[in-house]
């Protein structure tokens, strides 16, 4: 029969088996601790401690870091020592940022078991001063233009670069104030009426590296303009320079050569407006210009007005101004080039001179009773002529009046065709001319030969533009001396 002695013998001896054969399960509870204060506050080391009551698995516990910069996660290393795990973001801190750690989840022990983890911590990182903050700005006005903020700390240049941003669009410089800790933005082009912009920026960097506090934005309108503008005058101009000119006095609008229309405005323009708003009637090629101000324009024709021709010029209702304010109607003028037409006054041939002037030129030496009698002694003589004009030419406008000056066979087609030997200028508006080849006149036949000079635009042309309003012909009767 068993004893108590052998009873309490076998109980001991059991107890000493499981011991060895077991591992103890530790059902203290595990609590987490850490240096910042639960409320939030300023931290910045190198690391967070994060201290945990038992020895946890560091591998499971980095499973279930959560941590997280302005509101967005960001990757976060770990180590062990003991029963701290210290944590730290895989990039650099950010001075200034608000950060959040939060490990939420089972944790293994390394004595073995589990447990549950709630812990929550939010700081700002960096020392612990006066936030980096936007503390005042300034919006545009007439007298001063520019977009002003005002920052407790020096502003890092390039970091509010490449985070500011400005609504519509414009070119733009700014500068650096007050030891920095005032930008100023300056428009390098005009801002445009009753035009809404916005401004924003935000987590760019002071230069101790301090992160801007939160997001910033806001919006303004540049100064509301509702007068409609006016078209107030057309008139031509005198232009002496790039950009110096006079307007013509006189309410009827007349131009001569390539004088510009000036264009002028009761309030400053919208150049594309304008410049697509403009038409000519019939159409003429040109270049619209900027005047003194944004109130006039130029119109520089690229070739001289056509002679005795009545021009019609519209200004489309749809021409804005630069708060884009429209003209309340279409306006239109009528103008007419003043030059008088380019004239033969004589032509001398084989020294035989004759006078043009008064004649109406058309209908002059079309016929051989006014042919002009000259004398060869044979093929090889020469005839020469001079024309005399009414206006100068310059080198250019020469050689367009040679290239318009023909001698051609007029009657019988079958006599020798003259050819041009020798041109000469004998002053600025007139031209001598050697022609050889005549076959003259015979017992059986009279050989007659044209002098012809073009009309028109394509024909001479003076340095201010004036040309023969038809052709002029001469007929010459050649006879054997």
């Amino acid at each position: 029969m068993w004893n108590n002695k052998t009873s309490r013998f076998f109980l001991m001896m059991y107890l000493l088996l499981v011991s060895f054969s077991c591992t103890f399960i530790d059902f203290s509870p595990l609590e987490v601790s850490c240096s910042l204060p639960e409320n939030g506050g300023y931290f910045d080391g190198a690391e967070l401690e994060v201290i945990f009551s038992l020895e946890v698995k560091q591998e499971i516990v980095q499973e279930i870091i959560v941590l997280k910069r302005n509101g967005s996660s960001v990757a976060a290393d770990s180590r062990k020592m003991g029963s701290s795990i210290f944590i730290k973001p895989t990039e650099p801190w950010q001075k200034g940022a608000s950060y959040s750690l939060e490990i939420q989840g089972e944790v293994a022990l390394v004595a073995g078991g589990s447990h549950q983890v709630s812990f929550y911590r939010c700081f700002t990182y960096g020392p612990m001063v006066q936030a980096f903050s936007l503390v005042d700005f300034s919006e545009p006005c007439e007298n001063e233009p520019v977009l002003s903020f005002q920052f407790n700390a020096p502003v890092d240049s390039p970091s509010f670069s490449k985070n500011f941003s400005l609504t519509p669009s414009i070119s733009y410089s700014y500068k650096l104030e007050d030891e920095g800790r005032r930008i100023t933005i300056i428009p390098e082009e005009d801002w445009k009426y009753n035009q809404r912009y916005s401004w924003s920026f935000q987590e760019f960097e002071s230069q101790e590296g301090f992160l801007l506090d939160k997001k910033y934005q806001g919006d303004f309108v540049w100064q509301i303009d509702t007068e409609l503008p006016v078209l107030e005058r057309i008139c031509p101009v005198l232009l002496v320079a790039e950009n110096e000119y006079f307007p013509k006095e006189g309410n009827e609008i007349s131009l001569c050569d390539k004088e510009p229309l000036l264009f002028q405005f009761s309030k400053d323009m919208d150049f594309d407006s304008v410049r697509s708003g403009l038409r000519f009637e019939p159409n003429c090629t040109g270049e619209l210009k900027r005047g003194k101000t944004n109130k006039e324009f130029l119109w520089v024709p690229e070739e001289n007005w056509s002679l005795e021709e009545e021009y019609r010029v519209v200004v489309s209702a749809e021409v804005q101004d630069g708060a884009g304010i429209s003209l309340a109607q279409q306006e239109e003028a009528y103008f007419i080039v003043e030059n008088d037409f380019l004239q033969v006054l004589s032509i001398s041939v084989g020294g035989v001179v004759k006078d043009f002037q008064g004649a109406v030129q058309a209908s002059v030496q079309k016929n051989v009773q006014d042919a002009v009698l000259v004398s060869v002694q044979g093929e090889d003589s020469s005839i020469v002529t001079q024309i005399n004009f009414s206006k100068v030419f310059d080198h250019e406008g020469l050689v367009q009046a040679l290239d318009a000056i023909s001698m051609e066979v007029f009657f019988p087609l079958t006599a020798s065709y003259p050819v041009l030997e020798q041109v000469g200028v004998s002053g600025e508006s007139s031209l001598e001319l050697w022609w050889s080849g005549f076959s003259p006149s015979s017992d059986e036949v009279d050989n007659y030969y044209q002098l012809k000079i073009a009309g028109g635009a394509s024909g001479p042309q003076s340095a201010t533009g004036n040309y023969l309003k038809e052709d002029v012909w001469v007929i010459i009767h050649v006879v054997k001396s």
